[in-house]
């Protein structure tokens, strides 16, 4: 029975070795077509690993990055949390995940701001009252998006945006 437990953990070993292999050569290309800004490139390699190998969720987490750094927040969000299904462990993904969420917020104020002092058929409502809530609103995101935190700042780190 131990034989044949060993046998089988070695079959796993060298099929995981195998894995690793054959997937090397692409994910070497993807992250260095993704570090060269060939962002399109790289998301089509680590789509081909994903159709041959599903079970790669880290995978999931590049695609996630491609999808935020070309404004594709809802495939971002999408991705990152397959790629969080896989391994919840992550700090810098969760925080990827805000920071999508953010961005659309602030995307919307600014859509919207375009339309402040233009009658609605909701009745009209005071100007002055609508630009101060979406300054104060803009102010708050603004706040959100700036790179020093009191919490880095209390553990003497900088953060990684």
């Amino acid at each position: 029975m131990l034989v044949l437990a060993l046998l089988l953990m070695g079959c796993q070993t060298t099929q995981s070795r195998e894995l690793e292999l054959q997937l090397e050569p692409a994910l070497y290309a993807a992250q260095t077509a993704y570090r060269q800004g060939d962002l399109h490139f790289a998301e089509g390699l680590w789509r081909q690993v994903l159709d041959a190998y599903p079970e790669q969720g880290q995978v999931w987490c590049d695609i996630g990055h491609v999808n935020y750094r070309v404004h594709r927040y809802d495939a971002a969000y999408e991705a990152y949390q397959f790629c969080l299904a896989n391994n919840p462990q992550q700090p810098d993904i969760w925080k990827n995940l805000a920071a999508i969420r953010l961005r659309q917020a602030t995307e919307l104020l600014l859509a919207g701001h375009a339309y402040l002092g233009m009658p609605t058929s909701f009745g009209a409502r005071n100007n002055q009252a609508q630009r101060y809530e979406y300054e104060m609103l803009m102010q708050q995101l603004l706040a959100l998006h700036r790179v020093e935190s009191p919490i880095a700042e209390q553990h003497d780190e900088k953060p990684s945006y």
